[in-house]
């Protein structure tokens, strides 16, 4: 683990307003012990260090964050697109915090996507947003260990999930990637679970691992594959109908279900 300053940290994505909904993203570490095999970010990132065995602290993200925003167009910010912002080091070094912090000061609007309780220390702040939403990613209805080795338990995302939704925070769900040779009665046992836990709304996409090469050696190494022609359309209908009858909304593109799908000035 190191230490690392940084110049910028609100990141302006066009790709990500365009297609995503979100106009800016904020990484306050780099890096991720979680150590899914089929994660892109280090292909993104370009970071040759073993992947789920880095993590660095950037240590002065909150400051940085706070000048930036007071230059930015506002716009929704993803808090995280190559990193989770609460892993086990947050409950020290509490980076993400301070980054909440000046988001909240600043008057943004945050989604905050995690597959770790630990955000359940923030939700007093949280409520202190004027918008703000929680997501937490799925992958299946059980625990994956031989892809997810460190992710939380199902069980505790779940219940963290159903917690922000009784405290009044809008979630959602992030069944992403979907994986090749999931079952239906996985596929249905997760739509209840989740229409169950309260979230809003479920993003879900296929795994794609054309443009990721180290994720793509990772899965084939653990015997992993690519969809085979009509697999993953099927798992999306299924999946869709599935949460159809539990009331659980299913999109295709992430932010979907929010109504400003604009970018940020210049973004």
């Amino acid at each position: 683990m190191e230490d690392r300053t940084v110049q910028s940290l609100l990141t302006r994505s066009r790709r990500g307003a365009l297609h995503y909904g979100f106009a800016y993203s904020v990484n306050p570490y780099r890096g991720c012990p979680h150590a899914c095999a089929y994660c892109y970010a280090d292909s993104v990132t370009r970071d040759d260090r073993p992947w789920g065995l880095v993590l660095d602290r950037k240590v002065d993200a909150p400051r940085i964050l706070a000048r930036e925003l007071r230059q930015a167009p506002r716009g929704l910010v993803l808090l995280s697109s190559a990193t989770d912002p609460y892993p086990p080091e947050e409950a020290h070094s509490r980076i993400t915090e301070g980054c909440l912090l000046a988001l909240r000061e600043a008057g943004f609007p945050v989604s905050v996507l995690t597959r770790s309780p630990l955000v359940l220390r923030d939700l007093p702040l949280l409520r202190a947003f004027p918008d703000v939403e929680v997501g937490f990613s799925f992958t299946s209805s059980r625990d994956r260990p031989d892809y997810e080795p460190r992710v939380p338990p199902v069980a505790s995302r779940l219940r963290a999930l159903r917690r922000l939704s009784e405290g009044s925070i809008p979630t959602f769900a992030s069944v992403a990637p979907l994986l090749p040779g999931t079952s239906s009665e996985d596929l249905r046992a997760l739509a209840e679970e989740l229409g169950e836990a309260g979230a809003r709304a479920a993003f879900v996409d296929p795994l794609s691992l054309s443009s990721y090469p180290a994720a793509a050696r990772r899965m084939r190494t653990l015997g992993g594959r690519e969809f085979a022609p009509g697999e993953a359309e099927e798992l999306l209908r299924r999946f869709e109908a599935d949460a159809q009858r539990v009331g659980l909304p299913v999109h295709r593109r992430l932010f979907a279900w929010r109504r400003e799908a604009t970018p940020a000035a210049g973004g």
